[in-house]
């Protein structure tokens, strides 16, 4: 919907227990780094959306969502859902899944854009599965910009350079 448009607050649950977390580790390079054992679902454990909720997600142009383990049931209920708009994952950098893309593999067909946190290597990895699909698979390279993969072609853009990371 038009960025202007107002949300209606009905739309918005409200569940009483603790928020879900993710603790992140920033190296000096400014890279995140997902410690082991570092993820409290909160009130997110065994969430299901309900029938409005479903009607609500269907009826927006765009639906983002991240991909990890702890998330993994609520991702699939979700990228299940008819939808006719973009489908937006993040993947972040894999390390639910050891570092194997495949999991992105599962679900590329049903998405318009896909980022990933890698490194070059990953971009060669990725370049086959790039060329069978139409989705815009996006690697984020950290302090090296990212490249962005469509029909297996690599597109760089380098980062901005700033002065200190936060």
């Amino acid at each position: 919907k038009l960025a202007d448009e107002k949300v209606d607050s009905s739309h918005v649950k409200a569940l009483f227990g603790s928020t879900a977390r993710q603790h992140i580790q920033l190296a000096v390079s400014g890279e995140r780094i997902f410690p082991e054992g570092g993820y409290d679902a909160g009130v997110l454990n065994n969430f299901q959306l309900s029938e409005s909720e479903i009607d609500f997600i269907r009826s927006r142009n765009v639906l983002a969502s991240s991909m990890f383990r702890q998330l993994e049931p609520l991702f699939i209920q979700v990228m299940s859902l008819p939808f006719d708009g973009w489908r937006v994952a993040d993947f972040l950098d894999l390390s639910d899944y050891k570092k194997d893309f495949h999991v992105v593999e599962q679900f590329i067909g049903q998405l318009t854009i896909a980022f990933i946190s890698g490194d070059h290597d990953l971009i060669e990895s990725l370049r086959p599965l790039a060329r069978t699909t139409n989705c815009l698979i996006v690697i984020t390279l950290g302090a090296d910009g990212s490249a962005a993969l469509m029909k297996g072609e690599p597109t760089f853009q380098p980062s901005f350079k700033v002065k200190q990371t936060v």
